[in-house]
């Protein structure tokens, strides 16, 4: 699940790792997707989330509802954009490779790394993260990442981690 909307959101400025609280409406839509996004009676056994305010702060609205603990997991950070964070999001589409800006393939990795962290910890885990690090989740389970990630909309990922060497 993505987080709840920030003013950035809204704004439609790139946040990447810049740590952007929830305002008082994305705290009031996390408290309302909580009851309503469909997780109750689900066997979630877990819940985890990026470190940042804006995923904890959701998580925690989750959390309350399905009497789980909110477990921080580093490696479900967003990518981290660096000069463009604050900027328009027209801006960082024409720097991805831009000094500053965290490789797609180190993203990749990190985000893999905590998948198979999660996976062994959760059967049906419940995880609460960023646009960037779903994305990198269905493109590597082999489903469409293309599609915009919509904010407190649970996403179904069928992600089997490959061996390591």
């Amino acid at each position: 699940m993505r987080h709840a909307p920030t003013a950035w959101n809204r704004d439609g400025l790139v946040m990447g790792q810049t740590d952007i609280p929830l305002d008082a409406m994305g705290r009031h839509e996390a408290t309302i997707a909580a009851y309503t996004a469909g997780l109750q009676g689900m066997s979630i056994d877990g819940l985890f989330c990026s470190p940042m305010k804006r995923c904890v702060q959701t998580a925690e609205a989750l959390g309350i509802v399905l009497d789980l603990e909110t477990q921080l997991v580093p490696g479900l950070k967003e990518r981290g954009w660096g000069p463009f964070e604050g900027q328009p999001k027209s801006e960082r589409s024409r720097g991805s490779e831009a000094q500053g800006v965290e490789d797609l393939y180190d993203l990749t990795i990190r985000v893999a790394e905590a998948l198979c962290w999660i996976g062994e910890r959760a059967t049906t885990p419940l995880i609460v993260t960023h646009s960037g690090v779903i994305r990198v989740a269905l493109a590597r389970s082999g489903q469409s990442s293309d599609a915009r990630v919509p904010h407190l909309t649970p996403i179904r990922v069928r992600w089997k981690p490959t061996a390591r060497k």
